[in-house]
């Protein structure tokens, strides 16, 4: 009796599984339905794909389970709950394994290690990806194994590895770009425009970003077209234009809000905060800044609640609650130092230090602003280190301790200057940018235009035999020329005024840049007579010397910006004369051998002219430019090292070569080293003393005479200019 019992039970167990078994053209609803309902509803998708993948039947199912598992970890990330998350992602990792699935299996360790970069795991999840690189590489998938190189870089991003990152994610974008997948491929440009970012190069930053929003929105990626719009306005940030930024930011968390993740709706309501602080919209930044802490808290991301409190802490402080500020800084402070949050401690402390100050509590600026800035130097933040020595200056100078306060702003504007600014090259390139959109549109214009003139002529033939029909489509031709004429006109006058601007706008920046060059020895021969002033300075006769520089340097820059003028008014004037050419180059040969060799490099020369050569030249002026180029070269050029001159004669003109040896220069800034006030980054920017336009002038001479320059990659390492100048002056 109890076996009989025993067996209908199964039976009737059987049946009611198999009346309640999951087919799999029903799974294949339910997927399809997840997929596109995971954005407005993302509890419903979870319970869809959830359904899926709890089912038995499916481990028989993989072509169905496994992008059910794969897109529920996606879901479950937007909404925070991580460790489910983890949970599916390795679920994935193990059925793909015993499926022996190669594709899956490497997707699986993206996924969690993606689930630890959400939750800032950096460290974990780079041994994640790493993995996933090792198990896509055993594939013929060159797609998967860019998205590993692609979550590589931006793990590394995240532990501040920018330049390691930067090398990684080229590899991502090398190889995407000879597949067919654009999603994936708008991803890698979108890390690698950060990392441009962060290392400085804004101008190349918002052409990839730019790159990847074009690609995004020919795919109707929403949730993607934010993210580069959220990206896109932190590199106007960057350049500090909160305005501009400030608009995409906004753009970027309305998006959110509807097709993004609920960390993304938290970063991009904490952006719009902070350019809201910069634009002085006090009301904007508290609305968002208290968002921004309860969306954090609801996600457990406590670097995203230390920032929030650093940022409530600083609106308090713009909006004179000192108290306030106080209280919730310090809190940013605790949960930054508890979970070794470097970078936002950091900040934290640089607003604690603003606080101080505020309080004339200069002790505690002191002791806060010298630990700071031992954690910038650690972590290499050349920016924060910047603020902190100028926060120590001022520091310092409360205490009436001169002669540090003296030292901090040295190392202020020697840090300062070392970092650079760029805002001349991002003019550029926004002007540049603009006008290749102008460019597009008059495109597109003409494209139509012609279009419609195919059309008129087309009509204009079936309406040839009727004289009449004729004559009515000649007038209408007539008028239309006239109204296109008129229409050309007024564009061109349109286009006059723009162009007549933007020289406005030139002259401006010049003045701008200008008076920041100014600035610099201005503020050095000042801090020299307030030194004098306190009796900081041991050594009186030095500190004159080094004053009398100083005034020397205005005085230089003064006279070469007088030089500039001339040649921009067309009222720079030459004093052709004859001059035998081998007798004075030899004679210049002689001081350029003895100038060089006097700063320790070696000099090489190869004159080869005809010894009865005649040119018409300005003798003194291509003097000042070769003494000029030769100049620059011991300046920049690691000692010991060479420099080298070659003269060659041809039919009509002088080719003048100057090279030096090591370090050289990089192939984006070889075609700016003649524009006004730009320097060179890195190796060759050092504290030369230079007014930044020393090659603009030379280029103004060369050009004067008829000639031309250009620059070069030297074979000995280093630098090579180039000169050509015709034998006779015009």
């Amino acid at each position: 009796m109890k076996f009989s019992c025993r067996v209908i039970a199964c039976l009737l167990l059987s049946l009611h599984y198999c009346a309640f078994a999951m087919t799999p053209e029903q799974a294949k609803e339910k997927i399809d339905r997840a997929e596109e309902i995971r954005n407005d509803d993302p509890q419903q998708a979870i319970e869809l794909f959830t359904s899926v993948a709890d089912d038995v039947d499916m481990l028989n199912q993989p072509e169905l389970l496994f992008p059910a598992l794969h897109s529920l970890v996606f879901v479950h990330i937007a909404q925070g709950q991580f460790d489910s998350a983890k949970q599916m992602s390795q679920k994935l990792f193990d059925q793909a394994l015993k499926q022996k699935d190669e594709y899956y299996t490497a997707m699986a360790q993206l996924l969690l290690g993606y689930v630890e970069e959400n939750r800032g795991n950096y460290r974990l999840a780079e041994s994640h990806h790493k993995f996933a690189l090792e198990l896509a590489s055993k594939t013929d998938d060159f797609v998967l194994i860019a998205q590993a190189y692609d979550r590589i870089s931006s793990t590394l991003r995240f532990q501040d590895k920018y330049l390691e990152a930067l090398e990684v994610v080229q590899k991502s974008v090398e190889i995407l770009r000879k597949q067919d997948d654009d999603r994936v491929l708008a991803t890698a440009l979108q890390t690698l425009g950060i990392i441009q970012g962060f290392i400085g190069d804004y101008t190349t930053a918002l052409a990839t970003h730019t790159e990847a929003l074009e690609l995004r929105t020919a795919l109707q990626d929403k949730s993607g077209i934010s993210d580069s719009l959220y990206e896109i306005g932190g590199i106007y940030r960057k350049m500090k234009n909160y305005p501009l930024a400030l608009k995409h930011a906004k753009m970027s968390y309305e998006l959110d809000k509807k097709f993004g993740r609920k960390l993304d709706v938290a970063n991009s309501a904490n952006r719009v905060a902070t350019l809201a602080l910069k634009t002085n919209d006090l009301l904007l930044a508290k609305a968002f800044s208290q968002e921004v802490l309860d969306r954090y808290r609801e996600l457990d991301s406590q670097a995203g609640i230390s920032g929030a409190y650093d940022l409530l802490g600083l609106i308090a402080l713009e909006s004179g609650d000192i108290g306030q500020a106080k209280v919730h800084i310090d809190k940013a402070i605790a949960i930054a130092t508890e979970h070794n949050l470097a970078s936002i401690l950091l900040s934290a402390h640089i607003s604690r230090i603003k606080v101080a100050q505020l309080e004339k509590d200069f002790v505690t600026a002191q002791l806060l602003g010298e630990q700071a800035l031992a954690s910038a130097a650690e972590i290499k933040a050349k920016e924060d280190e910047i603020i902190l020595q100028e926060l120590l200056a001022d520091t310092y100078y409360g205490q009436e301790d001169y002669k540090r306060a003296f030292e901090a702003h040295q190392q202020y504007k020697k840090l300062d200057d070392e970092v650079g600014t760029r805002n001349l090259a991002q003019t550029v390139a926004a002007l540049q940018s603009k006008a290749e959109f102008m460019r597009r549109q008059q495109e597109i214009e003409n494209l139509n235009h012609e279009k419609a003139l195919q059309a008129a002529q087309l009509k204009q033939k079936q309406l040839e035999r009727n004289a009449w029909i004729f004559a009515l489509s000649f007038l209408i031709l007539l008028v239309a020329s006239v109204s296109y004429r008129q229409y050309k006109k007024r564009k061109m006058a349109a286009e006059r005024a723009t162009l007549l601007q933007e020289v406005v706008d030139s002259k401006n920046r010049l003045l701008a840049d200008v008076s920041h060059e100014l600035r610099t020895p201005l503020t050095a021969l000042k801090l020299q007579v307030e030194a004098l002033q306190f009796n900081l300075v041991q050594d009186v006769d030095a500190s004159y010397d080094a004053m009398n520089r100083k005034v020397m340097d205005i005085n230089r820059l003064i006279s070469d910006i007088y030089q500039l003028a001339q040649a921009d008014s067309a009222s720079l004037h030459l004093h052709p004369e004859a001059i035998e050419l081998d007798e004075t180059l030899t004679k210049w040969n002689e001081e350029f051998e003895a100038f060089v060799e006097a700063k320790g490099f070696d000099w090489q020369a190869n004159i080869k002219v005809a010894e009865d050569v005649s040119v018409q030249w300005d003798q003194d002026r291509i003097k000042q430019v070769l003494t000029n180029m030769l100049s620059n070269s011991t300046f920049y050029t690691d000692a010991p090292g060479k420099i080298a001159l070659s003269v060659k004669q041809a039919a009509q003109h002088i080719d003048f070569c100057i090279e030096d040896s090591a370090p050289g220069v990089t192939d984006k800034d070889l075609d700016k080293i003649f524009e006004r006030l730009y320097r060179v980054e890195e190796s060759r920017s050092r504290q030369t003393g230079g007014s930044g336009l020393g090659l603009s002038i030379c280029k103004s001479l060369i050009t004067a005479h008829h000639g031309k320059v250009r620059a070069g990659h030297s074979e000995l390492g280093g630098l090579k200019i180039e000169i050509r100048l015709p034998l006779a002056a015009a």
